[in-house]
């Protein structure tokens, strides 16, 4: 048996310049079914022309639902990733977004 495959961090706003970030988590699973996602995210200062500087650990948001609303801190960069468990207990990353 395999983990989820095709786990995907979708932002459904665009990339947000405003107050949240709206995305939307999914994974395709064959058998036991999509039993839960944890969010992760890390954050790095944004400076004048749009660079990101060094981004901090990943820092889990806890286990959340496929679609989630993060609130966003002005004048920062952030990235995200999630991992999907399976009904048997199996885990899958995400590829970073």
């Amino acid at each position: 048996q395999s983990g989820p495959e095709n786990v995907q961090v979708i932002y459904t706003n665009g990339y947000a310049t405003n107050i949240r970030e709206r995305l939307r988590l999914s994974a395709e699973e064959e058998g036991s079914g999509i039993d839960k996602f944890e969010l992760f995210f890390k954050e790095a200062p944004l400076y004048e022309g749009g660079d990101c500087g060094t981004f901090s650990a990943w820092q889990s948001l806890g286990f959340v639902g496929t679609d989630y609303s993060h609130l966003l801190s002005h004048g920062k960069c952030y990235q995200y990733r999630a991992k999907a468990y399976n009904g048997a207990g199996l885990v899958s990353f995400s590829l970073l977004r």
